[in-house]
């Protein structure tokens, strides 16, 4: 006895199927299979529209200018106003160092040529007087010499690599698998025979075709 062939997996419908969907594993009638396949279809343009709203957007730079690199670039315009700021610091500290000597030395230099003035007027110089003034004068040329020369230690700026984390990986491992196009099927159908894109078998003494990639709508058509 033959057994009878499965029914369509749509319970109000009464017709037998012709069909096996490898994907769902449902057995379809041909209008089912149809109607299968265009849900499946209409799925696709949405798809379509956004890889090209995507593609735009890549284009223009949407995607890279993120909000990341934009707190970067304030990361870097803070980092230059905190180096002037410290600069402007150290700079009037400098001046303020440099005034303090030149306001020591000229009370210096005022005493100095307050005692020679002195030993000029009394005509009394003793030739100790005269080697302690000149001493006096050498010291204070050197100490003016050395204003001129003064050095400080600046140590350089080093950048911790560690202040500004970026992950190694940016994209998404999603982005950039592609499915591949090739596909088990499972069926208890003997194969009458096939090409590169259909799979014509024997099902429940039924014939039909089977789209191996699963393009249900030549399939019916080709049945048709």
């Amino acid at each position: 006895m033959v057994p009878s062939p499965r029914p369509c997996i749509f319970s109000e419908c009464k017709r037998p199927s012709r069909a096996l969907c490898i994907f769902c594993q449902q057995y379809l009638c041909l209008d089912h299979l149809k109607e299968h396949d265009d849900l499946i279809s209409a799925q696709l343009p949405p798809l379509a529209d956004q890889i090209n709203t995507l593609s735009n957007q890549f284009n223009k730079g949407v995607l890279i200018e993120s909000s990341s690199l934009t707190e970067l670039k304030q990361w870097r315009e803070y980092a230059h106003r905190t180096v002037d700021q410290f600069y402007e610091t150290k700079y009037r500290q400098f001046e303020q160092f440099i005034q303090e000597r030149k306001d020591k030395q000229r009370k210096e230099l005022d005493r100095i040529r307050s005692n020679v003035n002195k030993v000029i007027q009394e005509q009394e110089a003793t030739q100790e007087q005269i080697n302690s003034m000149t001493e006096s004068i050498r010291s204070f040329e050197q100490d003016v010499n050395n204003l001129q020369h003064v050095h400080f230690h600046i140590s350089p700026l080093i950048i911790d690599e560690n202040l500004i984390f970026i992950p190694p990986k940016t994209l998404s491992r999603a982005l950039l698998s592609v499915p591949s196009a090739h596909q088990t099927m499972q069926s208890t159908s003997d194969t009458v025979m096939s090409n590169d894109n259909h799979v014509l078998a024997h099902q429940k003494r039924s014939p039909c075709a089977r789209d191996i990639f699963n393009n249900l709508g030549e399939i019916v058509d080709m049945i048709r």
